[in-house]
């Protein structure tokens, strides 16, 4: 009897200590840095047909496409597990927003044919009648901004974030379709968002580096102007793993 008492007490007292044990290793934080450096591109084509339907609406027909790839240099962030919970990702310094700047390159090209319809007003309300000259072509931009996020939707889903800024248009007077500059694409045709499959565990424990690739080809067609988005990124994601001294 005494025997049988020991050991009953003894597992009661294991279960007790087990408890807590269980609970740290949910809520273990697991602290990482990352070099993270993006690049992708985004083809949007269209075309627009729109006829006069009397008095001052005119005709309107024409169409376009433009190019953006992006490239960023490597960004540090740092990664914060707490189990249970998707990891997040912020500056490499404490409390700096972890934001990758991207370099893109945008090539536009369009033309706009208007014509028929009453002329019911005059000038280009600046006081002038000359209309501006196009400035289609290529140009710059260190405007738009992305962030490393696990997809709120499928929790295991690691991709890019959707909110790139909203920087002005770097062109003054070139047609522009649906899904260009400066909006950038990272849902797929369904709406879901890009990313890959990446098990927290596998991203913080497992290989030092992950190459993420998605596109998808989108439908932007609205009305009389048919439209089509074709996007591809690549996340490249390097653990810091600190050398042995």
């Amino acid at each position: 009897m005494r025997r049988t008492t020991t050991i009953a007490a003894l597992c009661v007292a294991l279960t007790g200590l087990a408890a807590p044990a269980a609970a740290d290793a949910r809520f273990r934080v697991q602290n990482k840095l990352f070099d993270v450096q993006v690049k992708g591109y985004q083809l949007t084509t269209w075309s627009h047909d729109h006829p006069s339907r009397g008095g001052c609406d005119s005709n309107r027909k024409g169409g376009g496409r433009e190019v953006m790839r992006f490239t960023s240099k490597k960004v540090r962030l740092r990664g914060m597990w707490v189990g249970g919970f998707a990891p997040t990702f912020s500056g490499a310094k404490l409390g700096v927003v972890g934001k990758i700047p991207l370099r893109t390159r945008i090539t536009r090209s369009g033309e706009m044919q208007n014509w028929g319809g009453q002329i019911c007003s005059y000038g280009d309300g600046t006081g002038g009648q000359k209309e501006k000259p196009k400035d289609c072509g290529t140009k710059y931009s260190n405007a738009l901004r992305t962030t490393l996020e696990y997809d709120p939707a499928s929790k295991t889903s690691l991709g890019l974030g959707r909110d790139f800024g909203n920087p002005d248009d770097v062109f003054e007077n070139c047609p522009a379709g649906p899904l260009m500059w400066p909006k950038a694409q990272v849902l797929s045709a369904k709406g879901k968002r890009l990313g890959r499959r990446m098990s927290y565990r596998r991203l913080f424990n497992g290989d030092q580096q992950h190459i993420l690739r998605m596109g998808s080809v989108v439908d932007n067609t609205t009305f009389e102007t048919p439209a089509r988005t074709e996007v591809g990124w690549q996340v490249t994601i390097t653990r810091v793993v600190k050398k042995k001294k």
